[in-house]
C-alpha cells in the first residue's frame, strides 16, 4: 500500500514539473528595449525674445563643451487590459542577457524620467511604443524619449541702473485656466516656492495650450507697475524665453521696454 502511494506521488510530481516547463517555454517571450534620447538642446524648440545684434559672438570659443549626463528611465510594460505586467526602475538593466519575460500578447512599453506637474527645475522626459510578444521568441522595442513639458525662462537687466531703479520685480507665469491652472513666480528676491531668474519653469501642456504672464515692478519710490501678456498654442518641448530691457531715456527716466516679441522657432 505504501509503495503504491509512493509511486502515485512521484507521478504527480513529474506532472507538475512538466506543466511548469511547458508554461515557461510555450507561452512566454522575451523583451529587450532600445531607448533613444533626443538631445536636450536639439530636441527643444526655443521661442525667444529679440536679442541685441552681435550679442554673444565669440563667447565660449576654445572652451570644452559640457557632456550631458545620461538619463535613466523607468520602464512600465502595460498589457492590453491596461494592467502593469512588468516594471523596471533602470532601463539599463534590461539587456539581451537579462530581458523582460512576458506572456504572449500585445503590450505598450512606456519609458519615463521625471515627475508630472509644474515646478522649477523639474523636467520630464518620456516616450512609449507598442510591441507584440510571441512565445519562445525574442522581441525588441525602440522608444524615442522627448521632453514632455513646456519650458519657460526669463532674463532682466543686471546693470546698476536697472537694479537701483527697481529694487523689487517679479514675473508670474500661469499655464491653463480655472482650477487646473498652474502658476509659478520668478522673483529677484524669491520666497519659498518661488524661483530665481536662473531657474527654469516647467509646465505640463495645459488643455487650452495658453500661458499668460504678469510682470510687476516696484521702483525705489514705492510706485508699482504691472504689465501682462499671453502666449498661445504652446506645445511640449518648446522653450519660451522672455528678455526684458531698459529703453533709452526719454521723458521718464529709467523707462522699461515692455514690448516683448517672440522670434520664429529654431532649434539649438
Amino acid at each position: 500500500m505504501s509503495k503504491k502511494l509512493y509511486n502515485i506521488a512521484i507521478c504527480f510530481l513529474c506532472l507538475m514539473l512538466c506543466s511548469c516547463t511547458q508554461k515557461e517555454t510555450g507561452e512566454y517571450g522575451y523583451l529587450t528595449i532600445g531607448l533613444t534620447d533626443e538631445d536636450v538642446d536639439a530636441g527643444i524648440v526655443v521661442k525667444s525674445s529679440e536679442t541685441e545684434e552681435g550679442e554673444g559672438e565669440g563667447e565660449g570659443e576654445g572652451e570644452e563643451e559640457d557632456v550631458p549626463e545620461e538619463i535613466v528611465y523607468g520602464i512600465k510594460v502595460i498589457n492590453s487590459d491596461g494592467e502593469i505586467s512588468a516594471e523596471v526602475e533602470d532601463h539599463r538593466t534590461v539587456t539581451a542577457e537579462s530581458p523582460i519575460s512576458l506572456l504572449m500578447g500585445k503590450y505598450t512599453v512606456k519609458a519615463n524620467n521625471g515627475e508630472p506637474g509644474s515646478g522649477f527645475n523639474t523636467p520630464q522626459w518620456g516616450g512609449e511604443s507598442d510591441v507584440r510578444i510571441w512565445a519562445d521568441r525574442d522581441a525588441s522595442v525602440d522608444i524615442t524619449c522627448k521632453m514632455l513639458k513646456v519650458m519657460f525662462t526669463v532674463a532682466f537687466p543686471t546693470d546698476d541702473e536697472f537694479v537701483d531703479a527697481f529694487p523689487e520685480y517679479t514675473l508670474s507665469v500661469r499655464a491653463g485656466e480655472g482650477e487646473a491652472a498652474q502658476t509659478l513666480v520668478f522673483s529677484n528676491n524669491p520666497a519659498e516656492g518661488e524661483g530665481s531668474f536662473d531657474d527654469i519653469a516647467y509646465f505640463e501642456v495645459p488643455a487650452n495650450r495658453a500661458i499668460t504672464y504678469t510682470l510687476r515692478l516696484t521702483n525705489k519710490d514705492g510706485a508699482q507697475y504691472s504689465s501682462a501678456g499671453e502666449i498661445r498654442q504652446v506645445a511640449s518641448a518648446e522653450h519660451y524665453h522672455l528678455e526684458f530691457k531698459l529703453g533709452e531715456r526719454e521723458e521718464i527716466a529709467g523707462a522699461l521696454v515692455l514690448n516683448i516679441t517672440l522670434d520664429g522657432e529654431f532649434k539649438e
